[in-house]
Protein backbone atom coordinates (compact mmCIF):
# COMPACT_ATOMS: atom_id res chain seq x y z
CA UNK A 1 0.00 0.00 0.00
CA UNK A 2 2.50 2.41 1.06
CA UNK A 3 4.87 1.36 -2.08
CA UNK A 4 1.74 2.45 -4.34
CA UNK A 5 1.22 5.92 -2.12
CA UNK A 6 5.22 6.79 -2.98
CA UNK A 7 4.57 6.03 -6.83
CA UNK A 8 1.58 8.50 -6.90
CA UNK A 9 3.31 11.01 -4.77
CA UNK A 10 0.74 13.28 -3.93
CA UNK A 11 0.89 16.46 -1.88
CA UNK A 12 -1.41 14.77 0.47
CA UNK A 13 0.73 11.70 1.40
CA UNK A 14 3.72 13.08 1.76
CA UNK A 15 2.41 15.68 3.78
CA UNK A 16 0.98 12.97 6.00
CA UNK A 17 4.36 11.33 5.71
CA UNK A 18 5.86 14.53 7.05
CA UNK A 19 3.59 14.64 10.28
CA UNK A 20 3.65 10.92 11.31
CA UNK A 21 6.87 9.60 10.49
CA UNK A 22 10.04 9.44 12.37
CA UNK A 23 13.25 8.64 11.47
CA UNK A 24 14.12 7.27 7.99
CA UNK A 25 11.37 4.37 7.83
CA UNK A 26 8.13 4.16 7.72
CA UNK A 27 7.83 1.52 10.73
CA UNK A 28 5.51 4.60 12.78
CA UNK A 29 3.37 5.16 9.86
CA UNK A 30 2.47 1.03 9.37
CA UNK A 31 1.92 0.87 12.88
CA UNK A 32 -0.62 4.22 12.72
CA UNK A 33 -2.22 2.69 10.21
CA UNK A 34 -2.87 -0.82 11.71
CA UNK A 35 -4.08 1.12 15.06
CA UNK A 36 -6.73 2.82 13.32
CA UNK A 37 -7.31 -0.08 11.45
CA UNK A 38 -8.05 -2.42 14.95
CA UNK A 39 -9.88 0.31 16.00
CA UNK A 40 -12.30 0.64 13.18
CA UNK A 41 -12.52 -2.96 13.02
CA UNK A 42 -14.14 -2.69 16.40
CA UNK A 43 -17.62 -0.61 15.15
CA UNK A 44 -20.22 -2.95 13.78
CA UNK A 45 -19.94 -0.73 10.24
CA UNK A 46 -16.43 -0.01 9.80
CA UNK A 47 -16.37 1.17 6.58
CA UNK A 48 -19.02 3.76 7.76
CA UNK A 49 -17.62 4.78 10.22
CA UNK A 50 -14.39 5.62 7.92
CA UNK A 51 -16.47 7.66 5.64
CA UNK A 52 -17.83 9.59 9.03
CA UNK A 53 -13.96 10.56 9.87
CA UNK A 54 -13.18 11.34 5.98
CA UNK A 55 -16.46 13.44 5.87
CA UNK A 56 -15.14 15.31 9.53
CA UNK A 57 -11.71 16.40 8.09
CA UNK A 58 -12.90 18.03 5.41
CA UNK A 59 -13.61 21.93 5.36
CA UNK A 60 -12.57 22.28 8.75
CA UNK A 61 -13.73 26.31 9.72
CA UNK A 62 -15.02 27.72 13.41
CA UNK A 63 -18.31 26.61 12.71
CA UNK A 64 -17.72 22.85 12.33
CA UNK A 65 -15.61 22.02 14.72
CA UNK A 66 -18.12 24.25 17.21
CA UNK A 67 -21.27 21.98 15.64
CA UNK A 68 -19.11 18.79 15.73
CA UNK A 69 -20.06 15.66 17.69
CA UNK A 70 -16.50 15.84 19.38
CA UNK A 71 -17.04 19.21 20.59
CA UNK A 72 -20.15 18.14 22.04
CA UNK A 73 -18.62 14.94 23.74
CA UNK A 74 -16.07 17.23 25.29
CA UNK A 75 -17.94 19.84 26.24
CA UNK A 76 -20.19 17.26 28.41
CA UNK A 77 -17.04 15.86 29.37
CA UNK A 78 -16.12 19.50 30.77
CA UNK A 79 -19.31 19.63 32.52
CA UNK A 80 -19.21 16.19 34.00
CA UNK A 81 -15.86 16.99 35.56
CA UNK A 82 -17.06 20.65 36.69
CA UNK A 83 -19.99 19.02 38.53
CA UNK A 84 -17.88 16.42 40.03
CA UNK A 85 -15.75 19.45 41.65
CA UNK A 86 -18.60 21.73 42.55
CA UNK A 87 -19.88 18.70 44.99
CA UNK A 88 -16.34 18.54 46.76
CA UNK A 89 -16.38 22.03 46.83
CA UNK A 90 -19.42 22.42 48.41
CA UNK A 91 -18.53 18.82 50.91
CA UNK A 92 -15.83 21.05 51.89
CA UNK A 93 -18.02 24.01 52.85
CA UNK A 94 -20.11 21.78 55.08
CA UNK A 95 -16.90 20.77 56.91
CA UNK A 96 -15.91 24.58 57.50
CA UNK A 97 -19.45 25.07 59.41
CA UNK A 98 -19.43 22.07 61.68
CA UNK A 99 -18.37 23.24 65.41
CA UNK A 100 -14.46 22.07 65.16
CA UNK A 101 -14.46 23.00 61.55
CA UNK A 102 -11.94 24.85 59.61
CA UNK A 103 -14.12 27.99 59.39
CA UNK A 104 -11.12 30.52 58.52
CA UNK A 105 -11.40 28.64 55.00
CA UNK A 106 -15.60 29.17 54.13
CA UNK A 107 -15.20 32.79 52.25
CA UNK A 108 -12.36 30.90 50.62
CA UNK A 109 -14.62 27.64 49.65
CA UNK A 110 -17.59 30.17 49.03
CA UNK A 111 -15.90 32.04 46.53
CA UNK A 112 -14.60 28.50 44.89
CA UNK A 113 -18.12 27.74 44.40
CA UNK A 114 -18.80 31.09 42.74
CA UNK A 115 -15.81 30.65 40.32
CA UNK A 116 -17.44 26.71 39.12
CA UNK A 117 -21.21 27.50 38.99
CA UNK A 118 -19.47 30.76 36.81
CA UNK A 119 -17.45 28.12 34.48
CA UNK A 120 -20.96 25.45 34.24
CA UNK A 121 -23.02 29.01 33.28
CA UNK A 122 -21.35 28.80 30.07
CA UNK A 123 -20.48 25.24 29.69
CA UNK A 124 -22.60 25.14 26.66
CA UNK A 125 -20.39 27.44 24.40
CA UNK A 126 -16.86 26.14 24.18
CA UNK A 127 -15.07 30.23 23.21
CA UNK A 128 -16.94 31.29 26.06
CA UNK A 129 -16.13 28.65 28.56
CA UNK A 130 -12.39 28.87 27.09
CA UNK A 131 -11.93 32.40 27.95
CA UNK A 132 -13.24 31.62 31.41
CA UNK A 133 -11.86 28.93 32.60
CA UNK A 134 -8.15 30.19 31.05
CA UNK A 135 -8.54 33.19 33.41
CA UNK A 136 -9.67 31.50 36.25
CA UNK A 137 -7.85 32.36 39.44
CA UNK A 138 -8.12 30.69 42.96
CA UNK A 139 -7.42 33.15 46.18
CA UNK A 140 -5.29 31.97 49.03
CA UNK A 141 -6.18 29.89 51.74
CA UNK A 142 -6.77 32.31 55.19
CA UNK A 143 -3.36 31.51 57.19
CA UNK A 144 -5.26 32.27 60.77
CA UNK A 145 -4.08 29.52 63.11
CA UNK A 146 -7.33 27.99 65.97
CA UNK A 147 -6.46 25.29 68.12
CA UNK A 148 -10.10 24.72 68.39
CA UNK A 149 -10.21 23.81 65.06
CA UNK A 150 -9.92 19.69 64.45
CA UNK A 151 -6.64 19.40 62.06
CA UNK A 152 -8.53 16.27 60.51
CA UNK A 153 -10.62 18.37 58.80
CA UNK A 154 -8.41 21.62 58.23
CA UNK A 155 -6.60 19.13 55.81
CA UNK A 156 -9.55 17.47 54.57
CA UNK A 157 -10.75 20.76 53.78
CA UNK A 158 -7.60 21.49 52.14
CA UNK A 159 -6.99 18.30 50.05
CA UNK A 160 -10.50 19.38 48.86
CA UNK A 161 -9.30 22.35 47.90
CA UNK A 162 -6.26 21.02 46.02
CA UNK A 163 -7.92 18.63 43.90
CA UNK A 164 -9.90 21.17 42.69
CA UNK A 165 -7.27 23.42 41.88
CA UNK A 166 -5.60 20.63 40.22
CA UNK A 167 -8.52 19.47 38.01
CA UNK A 168 -8.95 22.89 36.66
CA UNK A 169 -5.16 22.66 35.99
CA UNK A 170 -5.81 19.04 34.15
CA UNK A 171 -8.84 20.64 31.99
CA UNK A 172 -6.68 23.67 30.99
CA UNK A 173 -3.88 22.21 29.45
CA UNK A 174 -5.83 19.18 28.23
CA UNK A 175 -8.59 20.87 26.29
CA UNK A 176 -7.86 24.75 26.57
CA UNK A 177 -4.17 25.48 25.91
CA UNK A 178 -4.52 27.69 23.23
CA UNK A 179 -6.30 30.78 21.48
CA UNK A 180 -10.06 29.27 19.75
CA UNK A 181 -8.94 30.34 16.37
CA UNK A 182 -5.17 29.48 17.23
CA UNK A 183 -7.07 25.89 17.73
CA UNK A 184 -8.75 26.13 14.27
CA UNK A 185 -5.31 26.90 12.64
CA UNK A 186 -4.31 23.31 14.68
CA UNK A 187 -7.14 21.92 13.26
CA UNK A 188 -6.68 22.48 10.01
CA UNK A 189 -3.48 22.05 9.37
CA UNK A 190 -3.76 18.24 11.30
CA UNK A 191 -7.26 17.46 8.99
CA UNK A 192 -5.17 17.14 5.86
CA UNK A 193 -2.87 14.38 7.07
CA UNK A 194 -6.05 12.98 9.02
CA UNK A 195 -8.52 12.47 6.01
CA UNK A 196 -5.00 11.12 4.62
CA UNK A 197 -4.29 8.60 7.50
CA UNK A 198 -8.17 7.75 7.28
CA UNK A 199 -8.02 7.07 3.10
CA UNK A 200 -5.17 4.87 3.75
CA UNK A 201 -6.91 3.16 6.49
CA UNK A 202 -9.53 2.32 4.00
CA UNK A 203 -7.54 1.16 1.19
CA UNK A 204 -6.11 -1.15 3.74
CA UNK A 205 -8.52 -2.64 4.83
CA UNK A 206 -9.83 -2.82 1.04
CA UNK A 207 -6.27 -4.76 0.38
CA UNK A 208 -6.70 -7.27 3.22
CA UNK A 209 -10.14 -8.07 2.67
CA UNK A 210 -9.26 -8.65 -1.11
CA UNK A 211 -6.28 -10.74 0.41
CA UNK A 212 -8.33 -12.84 2.22
CA UNK A 213 -11.02 -13.50 0.17
CA UNK A 214 -8.52 -14.68 -2.63
CA UNK A 215 -7.32 -17.33 0.39
CA UNK A 216 -10.82 -17.88 1.33
CA UNK A 217 -10.28 -17.34 4.96
CA UNK A 218 -11.75 -14.66 7.86
CA UNK A 219 -10.58 -14.08 10.95
CA UNK A 220 -12.48 -12.91 14.16
CA UNK A 221 -14.26 -9.15 12.79
CA UNK A 222 -15.47 -10.80 9.78
CA UNK A 223 -17.32 -13.22 11.99
CA UNK A 224 -18.43 -10.58 13.46
CA UNK A 225 -19.18 -8.27 10.35
CA UNK A 226 -20.26 -11.06 8.12
CA UNK A 227 -23.02 -11.87 10.67
CA UNK A 228 -24.25 -8.26 11.06
CA UNK A 229 -25.13 -8.50 7.29
CA UNK A 230 -27.07 -11.46 7.36
CA UNK A 231 -29.04 -10.20 10.31
CA UNK A 232 -29.45 -6.94 9.57
CA UNK A 233 -30.46 -4.50 6.15
CA UNK A 234 -30.36 -0.98 5.54
CA UNK A 235 -34.28 0.64 4.92
CA UNK A 236 -34.08 4.47 4.19
CA UNK A 237 -30.80 5.13 5.92
CA UNK A 238 -31.85 2.73 9.16
CA UNK A 239 -31.08 -0.77 10.00
CA UNK A 240 -33.69 -3.01 10.75
CA UNK A 241 -33.77 -7.30 11.37
CA UNK A 242 -33.48 -8.92 8.21
CA UNK A 243 -35.81 -11.84 7.37
CA UNK A 244 -33.06 -14.05 9.09
CA UNK A 245 -32.63 -11.91 11.92
CA UNK A 246 -36.68 -12.75 12.17
CA UNK A 247 -36.62 -16.20 11.85
CA UNK A 248 -34.78 -16.45 14.77
CA UNK A 249 -36.66 -13.72 17.27
CA UNK A 250 -39.27 -16.21 16.36
CA UNK A 251 -37.62 -19.12 17.07
CA UNK A 252 -35.83 -18.50 20.08
CA UNK A 253 -37.62 -17.69 23.48
CA UNK A 254 -34.16 -16.64 25.35
CA UNK A 255 -30.30 -16.32 24.38
CA UNK A 256 -27.97 -16.60 27.32
CA UNK A 257 -24.66 -14.97 26.63
CA UNK A 258 -21.87 -16.16 29.10
CA UNK A 259 -19.35 -13.48 27.50
CA UNK A 260 -18.99 -10.01 27.09
CA UNK A 261 -17.19 -10.58 23.59
CA UNK A 262 -20.35 -13.50 22.96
Amino acid sequence: LLEECYEEGTEEFFHFVETYSSGNNDKKIEELIEKVYSFTMSFPMPERYLEECLLATQNVDEQSVLNSPLMAYLLDYVKKVLTGLLDSLESGLKITEQADGPYMYGKTLEKDIELIKGLLAVCGDYKLLSAKISNAEFSRMSGKSDDTVSVYKKDCVSTIRKDVKDGIKKLQEKFFFEDFSDMISSEQYAAGALNTMFSLVKRYLEKLREAKQEKNIIDFNDMEHYALQILLKEENGVFVPSKVARDYQSYFAEIIVDEYQD
